[in-house]
C-alpha cells in the first residue's frame, strides 16, 4: 500500500518529534524508565505543539490582572517531588487563569536539569506572559518571569493542547487534577 503525500508528511514529523525528545531526555540528567520515556513520547506526538520563541507580551494592564490573581491565592498543599510538583502546579494555576477568562496554556521542556512544566498566558497578539508556579513566596499561585530568565528558557517549550489527558500518559497517581476538583488545591488569600 503506497503512503499519501500528507501521510508521508505526518510520519516523517510524529518521528522527528520522537527523535527530538530522545536526544533531549538523553541529554537530561534524570532517569528516566524506558516507560517513561515512551510515554512522554506517545503523549507528545498525540497531544503537544512545539513552539519557539515565543514573544513576550509587553501587555502591562494584562500583567497586572495576572499578578493580582497569582498573588490572591496560596496552594493548599506545600511542593512534593512526584506528587504536587509543577505539573500540578501548573494545571491548576491554568484552569484558574482559564475560569477568569485568560488564553493559558501548559508548557513543558527537557533541561539539562530535566523536565520542568509552567504556565503561559498568551496575549490578543499570541504574544506570551510566563508563570513560574513552584519557586514562589508564600505558596502563592506563580510568579512572572521573563522568556529566557534564571537559567531557564521559558519561551520554548512544548505546548500542551489537553492537560486533561495529561494523566493518561504520565504517572503521578496520587494526585489528578482536573476541573472539578483543582480548586480543593488552592485557597483565596482575603
Amino acid at each position: 500500500m503506497e503512503l499519501s503525500t500528507e501521510s508521508k508528511i505526518v510520519l516523517i514529523t510524529l518521528t522527528g518529534i520522537a527523535a527530538l525528545f530522545l536526544i533531549a531526555i538523553n541529554n537530561c540528567q534524570a532517569q528516566l524508565s524506558d516507560k517513561e520515556i515512551g510515554a512522554i513520547i506517545k503523549y507528545t506526538n498525540y497531544n503537544c505543539t512545539l513552539m519557539n520563541d515565543i514573544e513576550p507580551s509587553i501587555n502591562g494592564s494584562m500583567k497586572k490582572k495576572i499578578l493580582k490573581i497569582l498573588k490572591s491565592y496560596n496552594y493548599t498543599k506545600e511542593y512534593q517531588e512526584n506528587t504536587f510538583d509543577c505539573s500540578e502546579r501548573s494545571i491548576i494555576t491554568s484552569k484558574l487563569l482559564k475560569d477568569k477568562g485568560f488564553d493559558t496554556k501548559i508548557a513543558y521542556r527537557f533541561s539539562s536539569m530535566g523536565a520542568h512544566v509552567w504556565c503561559i498566558v498568551f496575549d490578543k497578539w499570541d504574544n506570551g506572559i510566563f508563570i513560574e508556579c513552584c519557586y514562589t513566596k508564600n505558596n502563592e499561585l506563580g510568579k512572572l518571569v521573563s522568556g529566557n530568565s534564571e537559567n531557564f528558557e521559558y519561551d520554548s517549550a512544548w505546548i500542551i493542547n489537553d492537560p486533561n489527558r495529561y494523566y493518561e500518559y504520565i504517572e503521578e497517581p496520587e494526585i489528578r487534577i482536573n476541573e472539578s476538583n483543582y480548586r480543593n488545591y488552592i485557597k483565596y488569600k482575603r
